[in-house]
Order: structure tokens, then C-alpha cells, then sequence
């Protein structure tokens, strides 16, 4: 499963990176994807059906670890989302819950987190966000509180700071001190900006409680390419022995025709003074530029080969009109029933329809894995076959399959 960042990196490294575009986007978090169109209310939208997590097994290959559903209200923002994951004895059950509130712009005010109770067979409070927002809908507020005895509790907090030109100046990362019940600044970020008004560095500092200064500890530097696309994101370290930036981690990023994210293949600077591949994440997108895949790889310096470790699809509906692309997952009424789904050594097909017609299976890469004539209540024997989601079609009618 997908290494857990400490918090010290996620305050002193993902806060510095993630800032600049005021997103803290959540990995597999299904309406909080890359895709473009999630939470715009647009009679045609697309948007986010359901989200599939895998992780990767040398032994028996890709295995799922958790599905979400998001739902939506009137104005096609999204609701909460429900994610399922599997227990210890292989069922899906739920486990955890993400609700959204917005103000009358839009903006998502609050965000409630909760797990499944087994027990009590019900949602227990985990955490909320309480976000606050200026004039211009900029995010000025991130507040983190964790519920205690029937109580929420202040947990840590970020301050965004933006000057006369809307951008973000600085950002401020406190705890929460229970002992004064006053908020202690721990980290902070301060940015620059190009030519072309584009983020270009961001120098973050801890507070010294001690000496009572800031101090300076890692500085990203941020380039890009003629299109505007950040295609590099270096990351250095301050070295107080040799009083200079030291490489520490690289990103190098690449994009389609669309500005749509490929590939993040990250670097770490070894003793040796070279640098080392550590992870590389693919993107893969539909037509309407959502999101359809994230395969993330860890990099191993024994074999010198990328492992595979996670792996996360979405699949979208459209508001209003019809279904499209491979990401989709068809509800229209038909009568193609297949069983058993999520299924392994076989799977049934029935098609109750006066004529045959075409079978075939087509794999998340929009590939067809299987063809041939539609036999009444047809069996297909899934040995070969690739754990993942499918979609079955034959004729007009589809389905979606996961073999597991």
C-alpha cells in the first residue's frame, strides 16, 4: 500500500508544494480528482460516479482495497462521499464518510470526516475542516479540529496571506496548544513570482521557539514550459555546516495537448551527490479531460525497475444527456445482466434480447481485451485475464466488471 508521509515531510515539504495552488487535493479522493469539471453547475457536467482503489501484490497482482461513492446536490456540488473498504473477512463494508458544507458562493465552508462503527452500526465523528474565504473567494483560513469526548477540539490551522495582485504571499501552518489555548506558529511559506506571474519559489521557515526568529529551511524552485505548464518542482535543504541549499527531492512533470498531467516522477539527491528515482505516478484522462487513472510506482535500486504499488480509476456520468468514453459507467435501463461482479474465474453474460449481438470487454486503457458474437447466457472463463474494471458491451448495452 502507498507509503504514509510523516507529518514533519507534510509540513516541511508537501505544505511548500501544495500551497501554491490552493487546491490540498486529497490522492484518491473522487470529486477532488484532477477533473476539471467536478463541482460546476452545468446542466451538461460531468461528474464523478465512483472511485476504485488497488493495491498492488507481487503474488496475486492487483487487488481492491476500497471503492467510493460521491453523491450530489441540486446545484451539482457534491454531497458526501461514502467509501467502502474491505474487511478482515473479505466484505465490503463501510468505512469512512466525507460530507460537504458550502457558503452561498459555492465554496466548501465545511468538511466533515467519519468512520463506520461496526459495532454501533453507525458514523463516528473523526474530524472536520472549516474553511474561511475573503471577498475575492480566495481560501484565507484552513481550520483542522478532531472530535474528543463529544467535542471538537482545535488540532492545527493554516493562514493565507495574498497581496494586491491576488496571490498567495504567505501561508502560516499553527498548532494548537492546549496548555495556553492559543494558536503556536510552527511553519510558514513565503513565495515569489515570475514574469508571467507564475509561483516560481517558495522559501519555507520554522519558528524557533527558542530564539524566537524564523529559519530558514527548504527552498522549492518551481520552472516551466512555453505553455505555462510547471515542469519541474526542485526541492533543496539549508546544510548550517556548510551554510548553503543542498538538493534534497525533484519532480519532473509532463503534460498531453490538453495541460493535462501525465507523469510526476520524483528524484531523491543521494550521498553521492546524483540523484536517485523514487516514485513515478501516470495520469491517464477521458475526452472531457477527467481523470480516468493514477498508477503510482515505487522505484527499486536492488533490480533497477519501477514495482507497482497503487493504483486508483474513476468513472463519471453526466448530469443530464448521455453516458460517454470508457470512464463511464452506463445507467441506462437495458437488459445485460452479468454475475458474478466482482467476479475472478468466470462470469456469466445475459443478454435478454431478441437478437444476438457483439460481445466484447474493454479494459480501463479503452482497449478490447475480448471480441467475438454474443452467445445466450455466455460464459466467460477469466483465466489470463488482468485484475481490474472492465466494461462489458454488447451491442448498445453496457456493463461495468470488476475482476478481482
Amino acid at each position: 500500500m502507498k507509503k504514509i508521509i510523516t507529518l514533519v515531510t507534510i509540513v516541511l515539504v508537501s505544505l511548500s508544494i501544495n500551497s501554491f495552488a490552493q487546491s490540498h487535493k486529497k490522492r484518491f479522493s473522487p470529486s477532488h480528482s484532477n477533473s476539471n469539471n467536478s463541482n460546476k453547475a452545468d446542466a451538461m457536467i460531468t461528474r464523478l460516479d465512483s472511485t476504485y482503489g488497488f493495491g498492488w501484490d507481487n503474488t496475486i497482482g492487483w487487488s481492491a482495497y476500497f471503492k467510493g461513492y460521491p453523491t450530489y446536490n441540486n446545484d451539482s456540488t457534491e454531497n458526501n462521499t461514502i467509501e467502502l473498504v474491505l474487511n478482515q473477512n473479505n466484505v465490503w463494508e463501510n468505512g469512512y464518510k466525507t460530507s460537504y458544507i458550502y457558503d452561498m458562493q459555492k465554496n466548501v465552508s465545511t468538511e466533515l470526516s467519519q468512520e463506520w462503527d461496526a459495532n454501533t452500526s453507525s458514523w463516528v465523528n473523526t474530524n472536520q475542516v472549516l474553511y474561511t474565504y475573503n471577498a475575492n473567494n480566495y481560501k484565507t483560513s484552513t481550520t483542522n479540529q478532531i472530535w474528543q469526548s463529544g467535542a471538537w477540539v482545535n488540532n492545527n490551522r493554516y493562514i493565507y496571506n495574498f497581496d494586491a495582485n491576488n496571490r498567495a504571499s504567505l501561508d502560516v501552518y499553527q498548532s494548537w496548544n492546549t496548555g495556553t489555548n492559543v494558536w503556536d506558529s510552527i511553519v510558514r511559506n513565503l513565495y515569489t513570482y515570475n514574469a508571467k506571474n507564475l509561483a516560481d519559489s517558495a522559501l519555507t521557515q520554522y519558528w524557533n521557539g527558542t530564539t524566537k526568529v524564523w529559519i530558514s529551511y527548504i527552498l522549492i524552485t518551481k520552472t516551466y514550459d512555453g505553455n505555462n505548464n510547471l515542469i519541474s518542482n526542485l526541492s533543496q535543504s539549508f546544510d548550517i555546516t556548510t551554510n548553503a541549499w543542498k538538493n534534497s527531492t525533484s519532480n519532473t512533470y509532463n503534460y498531453d495537448a490538453n495541460k493535462n498531467k501525465l507523469t510526476d516522477w520524483h528524484k531523491t539527491w543521494n550521498a553521492g551527490g546524483t540523484w536517485d528515482n523514487t516514485e513515478l505516478d501516470t495520469y491517464t484522462y477521458d475526452s472531457d479531460n477527467n481523470i480516468v487513472s493514477e498508477l503510482y510506482q515505487d522505484w527499486s535500486l536492488l533490480n533497477k525497475n519501477w514495482l507497482n504499488t497503487d493504483s486508483a480509476h474513476y468513472y463519471y456520468t453526466k448530469k443530464n444527456g448521455p453516458n460517454t468514453g470508457i470512464a463511464t459507467i452506463y445507467k441506462s435501463e437495458n437488459n445485460l445482466n452479468i454475475y458474478p461482479n466482482p467476479a475472478s474465474q468466470f462470469v456469466n453474460i445475459n443478454f435478454n434480447a431478441a437478437v444476438s449481438d457483439h460481445l466484447t470487454l474493454i479494459n480501463i486503457l479503452g482497449e478490447v481485451v475480448y471480441s467475438q458474437n454474443y452467445i445466450a447466457n455466455q460464459s466467460i472463463d477469466l483465466t489470463g485475464f488482468t485484475k481490474g474494471i472492465y466494461i462489458v458491451k454488447v451491442g448498445n448495452q453496457t456493463q461495468k466488471l470488476i475482476i478481482e
